[in-house]
């Protein structure tokens, strides 16, 4: 309880002394709670036109304007979290998962003989091939193969940000197989499942966190990508992307609101899980730790 307590102080501390840091977690935690609370919190439908209100500028009534469709701007942009961050969390989460496990595996029995050494090649060598492909491209394709659904676009964010983590991992693994900890365990006469499991993992997942914040800000600039193309998801479900599709043809004749303020929400959301990502980075690593020094003590 008193570790718990320690470290939640410590936190606090470090939120203090990097009020940028604790702004991206302000911004994220923000944008869950309007996902969350959207239904309620929205002036008017997201998807319902209003009879007689196409593109008109920001008011009391609308304060976010209205598009070409009649569409309450504010209402969907505050509806598109629950989308965005449903697809980037989903899509990033069964990656990181993947690639950690692959990873682990690769580094692990990576250069040793045997059927473990040869699947660790290959495992590594496919992620090459992988990674070679542009990523924007490699998901489009992904789409155009499997059919534009959200089941699609998600299996797209897990193919393209998996070879991410089984680097990142792979790297994590290298370095911890050869401590003094894992010899012990191999002695203790461990099995390789154990190590992996209790050892390797639970020793890297600092990077693998910060990863998984900067991933999520990708998963949604992804997600946005394809939507705007007209791959991603469809209209008029709120999203970001499409929201910005629909109106920038606009923008070229004065009606710059429709685009403007999706294309804000999408940008303050990526930042703030970049700034969570950099936090983390900081926060897992022993040495960056102790540079920081008595945080608490000097809070």
């Amino acid at each position: 309880m008193g570790g718990r307590a320690g470290s939640l102080g410590f936190f606090a501390a470090f939120l203090r002394r990097h009020p940028l840091y604790a702004l991206g977690y302000a911004i994220v935690l923000g944008m869950v709670v309007i996902a969350i609370l959207a239904p309620w919190i929205s002036p008017h439908s997201a998807t319902q036109s209003i009879p007689g209100a196409f593109l008109l500028p920001p008011s009391w009534a609308h304060p976010f304007g209205t598009d070409q469709a009649g569409l309450d701007v504010l209402s969907r942009v505050l509806h598109a979290p629950r989308m965005d961050l449903t697809i980037a969390l989903l899509g990033t989460l069964i990656s990181a998962l993947l690639g950690s496990a692959l990873g682990a595996f690769v580094g692990y029995h990576e250069g040793r003989s045997g059927a473990a050494g040869l699947v660790s090649l290959a495992v590594l060598r496919g992620s090459d091939v992988l990674q070679a492909f542009p990523v924007f491209a490699f998901a489009l394709a992904l789409v155009a193969v499997f059919g534009q659904s959200l089941e699609s676009i998600i299996f797209a964010i897990v193919f393209v940000s998996t070879p991410i983590y089984l680097r990142l991992m792979r790297a994590q693994a290298l370095a911890l197989r050869g401590r003094n900890f894992i010899e012990a365990a191999v002695i203790a006469g461990a099995s390789d499942t154990v190590i992996l499991l209790r050892h390797i993992i639970p020793n890297a997942l600092g990077p693998i966190l910060a990863q998984t914040s900067v991933n999520i800000g990708m998963a949604i600039l992804l997600t946005a990508g394809l939507s705007f193309i007209g791959a991603g998801v469809r209209a008029p479900t709120p999203e970001w992307g499409n929201m910005i599709a629909m109106g920038y043809q606009n923008v070229i004749t004065g009606q710059w609101w429709p685009s403007l303020f999706p294309g804000l929400a999408l940008s303050i959301t990526v930042f703030g899980f970049a700034l969570i990502g950099a936090s983390i980075e900081i926060l897992s690593d022993p040495g960056k730790r102790r540079a920081l020094g008595d945080l608490r003590g000097r809070g």
